[in-house]
């Protein structure tokens, strides 16, 4: 707020880049205060027409809005994806997750899922990296590694993240975060032509699109992400290069988005160049 009037006291124009769902998922008096004090000279900047559309439920869009996805924040890999080789029913699907892991990023959920494919017999391998502070979230992870169900390799940061995306063919993102918006991690997985499977929350539906599945919140996860699993591990490797192609694909055309949206607004198309 203190910014916003600080602008309009001198006649520039203000400008709000929403990254959270907190304000959008129950209203703000504090937000439409500040959307008041901007005047008719405010810009939205919204990570989705997803999250433009939720914002106007809930506030008065009578100033301008605009769209910049988070993938403008995320290079793509030039690195080839990983091909599958040998015999047919040798076939081993790796399939990670990596965040802060806890239960509102998804920790449970994927656990329950690696559970569900072991007891269905599915080849897959579950892998798990970031950090877990919390002592009962270790303790299920150390009991989930001792069962065989995953295999969880602590934080990873800079080559070793990379490396571990290049890994995977597919990536879990099972978020139950109230205020979950775009997740970056959703573009990384793009990146290396991984394609995803989430929960449904925020912008993530017309974040991953064609790129695989978006699981709403009201249904099972582990019990619908193991039947997908199960479906990938017979797929063709001709689809399977279609898929990861079209995660290539949509990260790049949301960051071209991006690009043509910064020039209208600021004049350059990188990030790089504002800050």
């Amino acid at each position: 707020m203190m910014h916003v009037l600080s602008a309009r006291g001198a006649g520039q124009p203000v400008c709000l880049h929403h990254h959270t769902y907190g304000y959008i998922i129950e209203r703000s008096l504090l937000m439409r205060l500040i959307c008041a004090a901007a005047g008719p000279r405010l810009t939205h900047v919204f990570l989705s027409t997803t999250m433009r559309d939720d914002f106007a439920e809930q506030y008065t869009l009578k100033t301008t809005s605009a769209v910049i996805p988070n993938a403008m924040f995320v290079p793509e890999q030039d690195h080839k994806p990983r091909s599958f080789t040998g015999a047919w029913e040798d076939r081993r699907l790796q399939v990670g997750l990596i965040s802060n892991l806890d239960a509102a990023k998804g920790l449970h959920d994927f656990i329950e899922t690696a559970r569900h494919a072991k007891r269905a017999n599915l080849a897959v391998d579950m892998i798990l990296a970031g950090p877990i502070k919390n002592s009962d979230d270790k303790a299920l992870v150390a009991q989930a590694q001792q069962e065989g169900s995953v295999r969880w390799l602590g934080p990873l940061y800079g080559e070793d993240k990379l490396h571990f995306y290049a890994g995977l063919d597919l990536f879990l993102f099972p978020t139950r975060y109230r205020y979950e918006a775009q997740p970056t991690v959703i573009y990384e997985a793009f990146a290396h032509g991984v394609p995803v499977v989430a929960f449904e929350r925020g912008c993530i539906r017309a974040q991953v699109g064609d790129c695989l599945r978006v699981i709403k919140a009201a249904q099972d996860f582990p019990k619908a992400a193991t039947q997908i699993i199960s479906e990938l591990i017979a797929l063709p490797d001709e689809d399977w290069s279609t898929l990861r192609q079209q995660t290539r694909v949509r990260l790049r055309s949301h960051t071209e988005a991006g690009e043509r949206t910064l020039i209208e607004l600021f004049g350059c198309p990188s990030t790089d160049k504002l800050n």
